[in-house]
């Protein structure tokens, strides 16, 4: 079996970063530069740190161990409930993040081709309307097609 760590690496990092490059620049324009420098060092250092825990928590648990399999095994039920509300709560905001910008975006598209003056929502409702429809039409096989058709990364190139 052909390992798949490299491909969900870029996945995960995209989507992460995609997300978090919608609201940086606006969320540390009020406290300077000087202090968002030191601000996003200190959030390295401490994602660094996370990650080094999960290696940890890794190399004493089965290779097929998800997420809520980890917790459960060393928080218990009630560990895996709280990773497993995180993991929703993250993806909650994913998705928020990106019906909110991508809505917006293609709201400002629809008012550029002159049609009539539609309300922001309407964007919004298009925008998630297409991207649900084309993820829930496409055969799971072909996802990674997908993701390379909705992403500008050039990460594409990894999936297969």
């Amino acid at each position: 079996m052909r390992s798949k760590v490299f491909g969900s690496t870029l996945i995960i990092a995209g989507t992460t970063i995609g997300a978090g490059m919608l609201a940086l620049p606006l969320a540390s324009s009020g406290i300077g530069f000087v202090p968002s420098v030191a601000l996003m060092l200190a959030m390295w250092m401490l994602m660094s740190y996370t990650a080094l825990l999960m290696l940890e928590v890794h190399q004493h648990a089965p290779q097929s161990a998800t997420l809520g399999s980890l917790a459960d095994q060393f928080l218990g039920k009630k560990g895996r409930y709280l990773a497993i509300a995180a993991t929703l709560f993250l993806l909650y905001a994913l998705c928020a993040a990106y019906i909110a910008g991508g809505g917006s975006q293609f709201h400002s598209k629809l008012a550029s081709l002159s049609l009539p003056s539609l309300p922001t929502q309407t964007g919004t409702l298009l925008f998630t309307a297409l991207v649900a429809g084309a993820v829930m039409l496409v055969p799971a096989r072909s996802m990674s097609l997908t993701a390379c058709c909705l992403s500008p990364k050039s990460s594409c190139l990894a999936f297969r």
